[in-house]
């Protein structure tokens, strides 16, 4: 059914780093552990490299699929540039 948005293990994990985010960032910052920030980049890397690698996005054709996966996309992208910039490396705007 084109309204049903059924997710694939790869579209879980990666919704599962997003929803914990807070959870961890708030742990970080009451135990002082900013280095742990990397973790936290390095596990999110290799979950979108898997979301990217098995869930097609530019020529999916359910537009429902499509859609949140761009918008997923979107978000992940808004993450990397707040954990970034928690540990002092910043978007470049112009080279």
């Amino acid at each position: 059914d084109k309204n049903e948005l059924e997710l694939k293990k790869e579209e879980k994990d990666l919704l599962f780093s997003v929803l914990i985010l807070p959870l961890n960032l708030i742990s970080i910052r009451n135990n002082l552990r900013i280095n742990l920030i990397t973790n936290i980049l390095y596990d999110l890397s290799e979950d979108f490299n898997k979301f990217y690698e098995n869930c097609r996005v530019i020529d999916e054709e359910n537009l429902l699929k499509k859609n949140f996966r761009i918008s997923l996309i979107f978000k992940i992208k808004e993450i990397y540039e707040l954990l970034f910039g928690l540990i002092g490396f910043h978007k470049v705007e112009k080279i």
